[in-house]
């Protein structure tokens, strides 16, 4: 059972994790269920009192900036998903798919 479970862990592995990053978290586009803003990587700063954006890509959190407007905050996680993830999904289509 335990050898089974390790060959399924590295089936999962080699499949879904390309470029560092796991393809089937970033083509998703649900957010946690316990986000609150209704959109991965934007969430309130109760410091700030501005919409937080950020993305996690490769291992890294890259925070993305302060907005006074959710939907610029939106935009703002938009566009990253296009530069970072939208390159490493078109080159693993076949294997997301």
């Amino acid at each position: 059972k335990e050898e089974t479970t390790e060959q399924n862990f590295e089936g999962y592995i080699n499949k879904n994790v390309k470029d560092g990053t796991v393809l089937n978290i970033i083509s998703s586009k649900k957010p946690n269920k316990r986000n609150t803003s209704g959109h991965k990587g934007v969430s309130w700063s109760k410091q700030h009192k501005k919409w937080e954006t950020y993305i996690t890509f490769q291992g890294k959190r890259k925070h993305l900036g302060l907005y006074t407007d959710k939907q610029d905050a939106v935009k703002a996680r938009k566009q990253a998903e296009e530069k970072y993830f939208e390159p490493v999904l078109e080159k693993y289509k076949d294997v997301s798919e």
